[in-house]
């Protein structure tokens, strides 16, 4: 019997599930609304598989980081809203073993749980190509950003100045300077033309 823990905040997302479950072999043993309420269900259920929202509530991209660093055996299928590629090349870089948007169909998501649950791994074309073309190194260092680090540099790759970013992210222009700065370092890359580049490159956009 296949254990599985789903991690989201939207209601409409446990029932697509459960209608999407397979129908011999799974079993659902938690349904959690944030990050920490999901940790604690992993720690209480050792569960095989977690069903992860990429923007869970407490930072879904954080507990998949988490769950990595500690050496988790837990399978995860990562949902998420965002543009394929680009969620999917997070999810993957991160640690995730699948990865399929919300737009796709039950019968998807059913072929995606069964795939994840049995030790395969579930990426579409869209998200594999983007880490074909990628450096492994670039994939280690864009994995293990935060929430906060990736939206900003996001934004900066997509042109936008540190105020409108400010504005999306509810902080400063000062505190987006400051995470700016924190990337460079961190990647390793000497300015903001280079920091750019190297989100394009990475498909860290949408082209």
């Amino acid at each position: 019997m296949h254990r599985l823990v789903v991690a989201d905040d939207h209601p409409i997302v446990f029932h697509a599930i459960r209608d999407a479950l397979p129908r011999v072999g799974f079993r659902i043993v938690a349904e959690c609304m944030e990050a920490s309420a999901a940790l604690a269900a992993i720690r209480a259920y050792a569960p095989d598989t977690l069903i992860l929202d990429l923007h869970l509530p407490g930072g879904g991209l954080t507990l998949l980081q988490r769950l990595r660093a500690a050496g988790s055996r837990v399978r995860v299928l990562v949902l998420s809203g965002d543009d394929e590629r680009v969620g999917g090349l997070r999810a993957l870089r991160a640690g995730a073993d699948g990865y399929l948007p919300k737009t796709a169909s039950p019968a998807d998501l059913t072929h995606a749980i069964e795939l994840v649950a049995r030790g395969k791994r579930c990426f579409r074309p869209l998200v594999t190509e983007g880490v074909a073309s990628a450096d492994s190194n670039d994939d280690a260092l864009l994995g293990s950003l935060s929430d906060r680090e990736f939206s900003v540099l996001k934004g900066l790759a997509e042109g936008r100045s540190n105020g409108e970013i400010a504005l999306d992210l509810a902080l400063t222009p000062k505190s987006v300077s400051a995470c700016r700065n924190k990337l460079m370092r961190k990647l390793s890359l000497p300015n903001l033309p280079a920091l750019i580049l190297f989100a394009r490159v990475n498909h860290v956009t949408v082209d």
